[in-house]
């Protein structure tokens, strides 16, 4: 679960310290060089209306394999041509090939998992998640600095490849993956089940604004610290992308936590840990802004961890893959739209007031959940 969340998520974020140079090579505003991560999630969110329909037929295992495979190649030809909209194209094609594996890497576990030890793997591949993306960002960086975009392109893709045959190999075969009748029908009810279950239906815009807000925070923090006073390189700024390992730690952590007892206390908590951090990042001290980083990376995958386990136990019995398709959908369609539209945001405000705009926003998202929480966003059976 570790190597294939490393994968995926190495493959989806290598490009996002890196946006600033996609902006200077092909002349493009930050808000559209961000397009090369945006444009991945788009895609990656309206595959899913589909995914589940692969993943039933051709199997759980399947389906990640060759999502995992196909995402590594088109990692390598994704910059094979020198201009900005093959590069979007090869991102849009990647972010369909994701959807697979996360359309059904939730499912595959909570079919193969032990009930009493399911929180705890959800944390293990949650902190594969973080762990992908970190180690993406900081090798993206590390290698730019010695490559053209062009080879950091196909060392990502080829070391990705390789994990995915190792993956293949590694990964138990689905033992308790049952083929169902499942047509277009059985899938559009499964997500109209899925979207209107006031169980579940409160954490789906939560995550959409959640995971915006990250990805917004990092997708511009490196225009702050290229500019004086820290004046960084890209190699330092790869380094300072360390500081969000942090969410390994988080998602273990609330991922034992689950397993013994869960409240509607430790989503808000989550994100008030994660405005904490965003604010720090205003300053001009260095370390105040690593730390800043480590905390708000700490509360989103706390909260990423919670909000799966969330879906896989409450979601309907039988359209748990098309829940969890909805989950994603609105986790990428976040990421993509405020991570993209936010840039214009970052450009008109500047940077500190643009954090205290998103921060504002979290802490709102604190007190709506208060409100609501009771009804929608209890997660334990009675």
């Amino acid at each position: 679960m570790i190597l294939g969340a490393f994968i995926i998520y190495s493959s989806l974020y290598w490009v996002q310290p890196l946006i600033m140079l996609f902006s200077e090579r092909f002349n493009q505003s930050p808000a559209s060089a961000s397009l090369v991560l945006s444009i991945t999630t788009i895609s990656l969110a309206f595959a899913l209306l589909l995914a589940p329909f692969i993943s039933n037929n051709l199997g759980r295992k399947n389906t990640m394999v060759l999502s995992l495979l196909l995402t590594s190649l088109f990692n390598m030809f994704s910059m094979a041509i020198d201009h900005f909209y093959w590069l979007l194209f090869m991102r849009f094609l990647i972010g369909v090939c994701i959807s697979g594996f996360l359309a059904s890497v939730i499912t595959y576990l909570k079919e193969e998992v032990e009930r009493e030890r399911f929180g705890k793997v959800v944390g293990i591949y949650v902190a594969g998640t973080a762990l992908g993306g970190v180690l993406a960002r900081l090798i993206s960086s590390l290698l730019v600095e010695h490559s053209d975009l062009n080879t950091v392109a196909v060392i990502i893709g080829g070391a990705s490849l390789i994990a995915s045959l190792l993956f293949w190999i590694m990964l138990p075969r689905s033992t308790n993956f049952m083929k169902r009748p499942y047509s277009l029908i059985h899938l559009k009810n499964g997500f109209i089940a899925s979207f209107l279950d006031n169980k579940i239906r409160s954490i789906y815009a939560s995550c959409f604004f959640t995971i915006g807000i990250y990805t917004s925070v990092l997708n511009y923090i490196s225009y702050p610290l290229t500019e004086p006073p820290l004046s960084l390189n890209q190699t330092v700024i790869g380094i300072l992308y360390l500081a969000t390992l942090s969410g390994v730690v988080s998602s273990l952590i609330f991922g034992r936590l689950l397993d013994k007892f869960f409240a509607i206390s430790l989503y808000r908590v989550a994100l008030l840990i994660m405005a904490t951090g965003a604010v720090l990042t205003t300053t001009n001290i260095l370390w105040l802004v690593i730390t800043g980083l480590i905390i708000f990376a700490f509360g989103i995958f706390a909260s990423n961890t919670i909000a799966s386990n969330w879906i896989a136990n409450k979601a309907p019995s039988t359209h748990k893959t098309e829940a969890n398709s909805v989950y994603s959908i609105f986790y990428y369609l976040g990421s993509s739209i405020i991570g993209w539209l936010s840039g214009y945001l970052f450009l008109f405000f500047g940077w500190s007031r643009f954090i205290f705009v998103v921060s504002g926003l979290l802490i709102l998202m604190v007190f709506l959940l208060r409100k609501f929480g009771k009804q929608d966003l209890e997660l334990r059976d009675n």
